[in-house]
């Protein structure tokens, strides 16, 4: 494949360095042919080390081309050292009158000698002669002061890698492929040319061992003994020998190098190319003892450094499964469970066979099965542990939570009562006892609720587990919420339980608090403040599929109840989008507000099927059915069916459970709807406005009637001429109407940069997020600071960031920029009619710690450079959190030292050069703090910047 245009350069030399694999050769042998000069080609080899060694090889290519070289012969002969040798080179190389480009290939293998005099002759060579130099980064030559002096040009490894047009023309030499295929490729192997070629030549899974296995028949027999027990290490250095129980061999790495092994190099260690590394692993396998004794130790290296997964990885590819299941049970399964990591249990536990796993395993398998949706392959493993008595507390645990997702509320609680019989561990106790707290909610048995979830927070405590603690008072702010009397007191306990799961990394926890802290701050008619907490928990829910597609009904809701219909339909139709991949059905619910969404929204045709499909397959039994009949009433009244809707209001009210919360949304609705319907009907319906907030909180009633279209209003409007509950019909009639042009816009700089318009992800480039970011932090700016600040590199800054303006209203579909007139300055700036909100302005607004933490993902804008505005407003985040994680530290050292500790480490790793943040974990910390923040304060006062180890607050 030609590359050609990396060639051309008025650079007297080009130096081609990087590692193996790079298509060095190839492309000096296409110079070659392909050169008007006459090419004189040089192979170096290993016994190129003696200066006359080399001397030789460039005289006998000379002569080969038939050109003499007889002071070169002479001074051969004559042995007078190394500058002589290079003079005669010269000498011989002046006689030449013709163009000559001389092409050294594999020039690594030069000794430091011998690159001394390679480097004197191109230094002096004659202008009518070009040399095109190839050689690995670990070579004795450099030829960086002929570079920096214009007369040698350097293409490394960044200029020789392939890019995706390169990567898809090489698959279409070898063979049709897809263009997604080659896209993936390239990705995978970096533009990598042997690693591309290890991965596709003519399609053969074998291909890459057998180039591997080609490589190897280089080396010496010992080396190639080495590399392949070395294949078992994620990276090689002077040490890995020992680790692989072979003598030292100081030198290993550089022999790889020069056989053309593909590596990269990182620091003084080497790492090797993943599929390198896999086509060794599948060369090692052959040896069955071999390969299981590396990959053992190896588990037991990886181990002794806490590094549990590679540990686990080597010993389930050893097939070691007993040492494999005590990794994961006393390693790994606390985290997963603590932190909801479903995903990655079932993709390891995924990775033993069946037999192999105990039966406790087995039923975590089963239960995150069951809370990633996949219910069928739950109901499998745990019916095979049933029939097989089999079962574990864990067993009963996923059955109850089953049970619940079906609603099968007598099964739920027979569950959780075999489980507890049975269950020993905090975490199986807490859980369960959540289970029968749950169980009696749902019936509205808020007595017994209450006393099973303070069961749970007693085990939990009594265990020390903080995340136990929060689940298990998770639904003591239930119980609380399900009550008018105690739901601001459950507010209140929701809020801190949220903050605290968030400050302690529980992040899983929190975002179940999230949602039904919202809605408890909606039924007290607190709707203005729900947007901190929307704004602590949204830029984390994508990470957790489990509770995602909750919280896009929750911002559904929000927008119906602010009175943006449209966006409330579009985040509706994302979570059913989301939802229904997942087997159980709480979507349910989500399908009976898309409809009242729908009739607001002038599309209430569009969704007539889909309510259909859910009326005709959801249970009779279902809790979701209230619901779905809300929808049907509401359907009934806006085609004037009012009779049918007041039938259906009245059944559906008699199957109420006895005590049911009296602020349920849905109990709510039905029955203003059912006022509805009677007004429609002419019936007086005084009495039943009046009775309508009877134990009911009025502004949050006013604020859940919101979900009521305004076609349904007339009660309401009856109500308010009548002076009854004024302020609460009031309230819900006053609708914002929103401008269809303005948009809400929330920008996620901190730690990645994503934007949402009207909580709909949009994919935007770079340049018009810093736009939007940068004018959102610092206000108008004209066009021509912009460029300058945004676009300093580019020769048509302007251009750029009025493209990026462009951009912005084309992908969001909005106009979030103004360009003011010239009397204005010709200021850019956010435009008048748009709500942008940059997670970065609430950090910098928040006051506590606990806040700063929850939103401090990441550094700010991490793919834009540092030495540009951005690593301006990166210091100013680091100073600010890193301040407030002291203050929080301060205040709470004299009672809680524990957490103290904890805060001055957040800090210290923000702002490592503080010395009164070292001095202060130095009198709080662990005997290992003390040893880590004396290491620190000595390495400040040598002057240089320490570098804190990564603690995990959560064991």
């Amino acid at each position: 494949m030609s590359r050609n245009h990396l060639l051309r350069t008025d650079a007297q030399i080009l130096w081609l360095t990087a590692p193996s694999g790079y298509g060095k050769t190839v492309l000096s042998a296409q110079l070659a042919r392909h050169t008007p000069d006459v090419p004189i080609w040089i192979r170096v080899t290993r016994d190129a080390a003696d200066p006359d060694a080399l001397g030789d090889l460039m005289g006998q290519a000379l002569r080969a081309a038939g050109y003499g070289t007889p002071e070169l012969t002479a001074a051969l002969h004559a042995e007078r050292g190394l500058d002589a040798l290079s003079r005669a080179l010269l000498a011989d190389l002046a006689a030449v009158p013709d163009d000559l480009i001389l092409i050294l290939d594999n020039a690594e293998h030069l000794s430091a000698s011998s690159a001394g005099v390679l480097t004197a002759v191109l230094e002096q060579l004659p202008p009518w002669h070009r040399a095109l130099v190839n050689a690995t980064p670990d070579s004795h030559l450099s030829l960086v002061r002929l570079v920096a002096s214009g007369q040698a040009h350097e293409l490394d490894a960044e200029a020789l890698r392939f890019n995706l047009q390169e990567t898809q023309a090489f698959l279409a030499n070898l063979g049709a492929r897809e263009r997604a295929d080659a896209q993936a490729l390239h990705q995978q192997t970096d533009g990598w040319p042997a690693a591309l070629a290890l991965a596709t030549l003519r399609g053969r899974s074998e291909d890459s061992a057998a180039i591997v296995e080609h490589v190897l028949r280089r080396m010496t027999p010992d080396l190639q003994a080495l590399v392949l027990r070395a294949a078992v290490e994620p990276l090689w250095d002077a040490q890995t020998p020992a680790l692989v129980d072979l003598p030292p061999r100081p030198d290993w790495l550089r022999e790889v190098t020069r056989a053309g092994l593909p590596v990269t190099q990182e620091g003084a260690a080497t790492r090797p190319h993943a599929l390198v590394a896999d086509a060794l692993d599948r060369i090692l396998a052959r040896d069955h003892t071999l390969y299981a004794a590396q990959h053992h130790a190896a588990a037991r290296r990886a181990a002794n450094t806490s590094n549990w997964y590679r540990a686990l990885h080597h010993a389930l590819t050893a097939q070691d499964y007993p040492y494999a299941r005590h990794l994961v049970t006393t390693y790994l399964l606390r985290t997963w469970t603590r932190h909801s990591n479903w995903a990655l249990l079932i993709q390891t536990l995924e990775r033993f066979p069946r037999e192999h796993l105990s039966p406790d395993l087995l039923a975590f398998l089963g239960l995150a099965y069951g809370e990633t949706g996949q219910s069928a392959l739950a109901r499998e493993i745990f019916t095979t542990q049933t029939n097989a008595g089999q079962e574990t507390p864990i067993t009963f645990l996923g059955l109850m939570f089953s049970a619940a997702r079906a609603q099968d509320l007598p099964t739920m609680k027979t569950m959780a009562e075999r489980g507890l019989k049975r269950a020993w561990t905090p975490y199986e106790r807490t859980q369960l006892l959540r289970g029968l707290a749950t169980y009696h909610l749902y019936l509205s048995q808020l007595a017994q609720a209450r006393a099973f979830a303070q069961q749970a927070v007693t085990v939990a405590q009594s265990a020390g587990d903080h995340s136990l603690v929060i689940s298990a008072r998770t639904v003591e702010f239930w119980c609380l919420k399900a009550e008018t009397a105690t739901i601001s007191e459950g507010v209140t306990l929701g809020t801190a339980l949220l903050h605290d799961a968030l400050a302690l990394g529980f992040v899983n926890k929190g975002l179940i608090l999230a949602e039904d802290l919202i809605c408890a701050m909606i039924d007290t008619g607190r709707l203005d403040e729900t947007g901190p907490i929307v704004a602590l928990a949204q830029p984390h829910t994508p990470k957790y599929a489990f509770v995602h597609h909750r919280f896009l009904k929750v911002l559904g809701d929000l927008a119906l109840l602010r009175g943006d219909a449209t966006g409330a339909v579009e985040a509706y139709e994302c979570a059913l989008r989301e939802n229904y991949t997942l087997e159980d059905r709480t979507w349910v619910p989500t399908v009976a507000c898309l409809y009242l969404a729908a009739i607001v929204a002038g599309r209430a045709d569009s969704v007539d099927t889909q309510l259909d499909e859910v009326l005709a397959t959801e249970p009779n039994s279902s809790m979701h059915r209230h619901w779905l009949a809300n929808a049907q009433i509401a359907r009934h009244l806006i085609r004037h069916e009012s009779a049918a809707a007041l039938a259906l209001a009245d059944e559906y009210r008699s199957r109420r459970p006895e005590g049911a919360p009296s602020m349920n949304w849905d109990y709510v609705i039905q029955d203003y709807l059912r006022i509805e319907a009677k007004r429609a009907l002419k019936h007086d319906v005084a009495e039943d406005l009046r009775a309508l907030l009877d134990d009911r909180i009025p502004l949050g009633t006013g604020t859940i009637l919101r979900f009521v279209p305004p076609q349904l209003c007339g009660a309401a409007a009856e109500g308010i001429r009548l002076g009854i509950h004024r302020d609460a019909f009031a309230y819900m009639t006053q609708r914002a109407t929103p401008d269809q042009a303005a948009a809400q816009v929330r920008v996620q700089t901190l730690g990645g940069w994503a934007v949402t318009v009207n909580g709909v992800p949009v994919k935007l480039p770079h340049l018009p997020v810093e736009l939007l970011v940068y004018l959102s932090l610092y206000g108008p700016t004209t066009i021509e600071q912009l460029g300058e600040i945004l676009a300093p590199t580019s020769r048509a800054a302007r251009s750029r960031v009025h493209r990026a303006k462009a951009d912005l209203h084309r992908l969001t579909g909005h106009a979030l920029i103004d360009a003011g007139a010239v009397a204005q300055g010709g200021l850019y700036r956010i435009a008048s009619a748009v709500d942008v909100q940059v997670d970065v302005l609430e950090l910098f607004s928040a006051t506590r710690a606990e806040d700063a933490y929850a939103l401090l993902r990441g550094p700010f804008l991490p793919d834009a450079a540092e030495d540009s505005w951005v690593g301006d407003v990166r210091e100013r985040v680091t100073r600010r959190v890193a301040h407030l994680y002291e203050v929080r530290a301060a205040e709470v050292s004299a009672a809680e030292p524990g957490r103290a500790l904890m805060w001055y480490w957040h800090a210290a790793r923000l702002t490592p050069w503080n010395v009164a943040l070292w001095r202060e974990i130095e009198q709080l910390g662990t005997p290992e703090d003390v040893v880590e923040a004396r290491i620190a304060l000595r390495d400040l006062a040598s002057g240089e910047t320490p570098t804190p180890a990564m603690r995990d607050w959560l064991s």
